[in-house]
């Protein structure tokens, strides 16, 4: 006897290029069609830089409510309330702060789980300011209190999860090395083709990620104008609110390039020798991930996800002191580039963050909460 698909309802905000998006793109992507039917619903409209258009290319539904951020959350809550009635499906999956909020209010016919990708307190104060930020935060602690099942990206998420009151479990974030590293960097801007050609006899550095106050590009900035280390080059891949303040600290440094939000990372990755970040929280931070599958090494801030990065990967990873210019310094300047580092890199890929196997761990959670539904409404059928 055939048994029907389990029809998963994927609810984010939208498909906006970052990283949690990219998770979501693996998860969907690996999943058994055979035994999986997947539907996305986005609240608002996509931004200009959106992976929309390599979703459509996956077995999966695209909908969306086109609702702003202004608008009314009875009126987000009536039409998505509407489409999921229309749509019917077995799991409600979500992802982010208002897709947890509009979930559980929704999901009370529905099972529901929720992918935590970040702390909310150190993820939301710095973005919202202090008051607001920790408003939010609370609000999406208090959902991921309540929603039936809670997935982190890593297993230092889930411990910090502990102090909130939430029950979680872990999936770590993965990547795909089935996809090829395009070595072909002439498709690079002439200004990038350019400063790399500066630094053939020196190393390269890179960052990849938002420029906003968490992730501290300011002390990586200052890092590389030191004296003793601007024979060194850094590559700066990203845009957000500190890009006019982390311009005006390098005053055109000829040693430091912003290359802007590019959908080409892993040809910036291909030309440089080690990935570099100062961040003050992450869940488990995709960006490192890229670099591992472009075999690159990565010098990193002395937070919980990077550490376990380190666990998993200790040839591949330095940490260095959180907050600690001097130490950051003495990282980049001892930096040494390991002849197998690619071999390193891509066992760890293999060993702890493929892609295929998070979706199928994720897979195995979707039958489990279906069994468990089963056994509940037997139960209460007997009762």
């Amino acid at each position: 006897m055939k048994h029907p698909k389990i029809h998963i309802t994927y609810l984010v905000s939208t498909l906006g290029r970052s990283g949690p998006t990219r998770q979501l793109f693996y998860l969907i992507r690996n999943l058994d069609s055979s035994r999986f039917r997947a539907t996305i619903i986005t609240l608002s409209p996509e931004p200009h830089d959106s992976l929309r258009p390599e979703f459509s290319r996956l077995e999966v539904d695209l909908e969306c409510l086109t609702a702003t951020r202004t608008n009314n959350p009875f009126f987000i809550y009536k039409r998505l309330n509407a489409l999921l009635c229309s749509i019917q499906p077995d799991i409600l999956h979500s992802q982010g702060f208002r897709a947890d909020v509009f979930g559980l209010l929704l999901s009370s016919a529905l099972l529901q789980i929720s992918s935590q990708r970040n702390d909310p307190f150190e993820e939301y104060p710095p973005l919202y300011g202090a008051i607001l930020g920790r408003v939010i935060a609370f609000t999406h602690a208090w959902c991921l209190r309540h929603i039936t099942c809670v997935v982190t990206c890593s297993h230092s998420l889930t411990q910090k999860n502990t102090k909130y009151g939430i029950r979680s479990d872990f999936v770590r974030n993965g990547i795909s090395q089935s996809l090829a590293i395009t070595r072909d960097v002439t498709s690079l801007p002439k200004e990038a083709l350019t400063f790399f050609h500066l630094f053939d006899r020196h190393p390269v550095f890179l960052y990849s990620g938002p420029l906003v106050s968490r992730k501290q590009p300011q002390m990586l900035l200052r890092a590389f104008l030191e004296p003793d280390l601007q024979h060194l080059g850094l590559v700066v891949l990203g845009d957000g609110p500190l890009l006019s303040e982390c311009r005006a600290i390098t005053n055109d440094a000829p040693n430091i390039f912003f290359a802007g939000a590019v959908d080409n990372v892993d040809q910036y990755l291909y030309k440089s020798a080690c990935y570099v970040s100062a961040s003050l929280s992450e869940g488990l931070p995709n960006s490192v991930l890229e670099a591992f599958r472009a075999g690159l090494p990565a010098i990193l801030s002395d937070i919980p996800a990077h550490r376990e990065l380190e666990g998993l990967a200790p040839r591949a990873v330095h940490i260095f002191r959180i907050d600690n210019a001097s130490d950051l310094g003495s990282a980049i300047s001892s930096f040494t580039r390991l002849s197998n580092i690619g071999e390193v890199t891509a066992r760890a890929i293999q060993d702890h963050f493929n892609s295929e196997k998070m979706s199928a761990h994720y897979q195995e959670i979707y039958v489990q909460m279906m069994g468990q539904s089963i056994e509940f409404k037997m139960g209460q059928e007997r009762g």
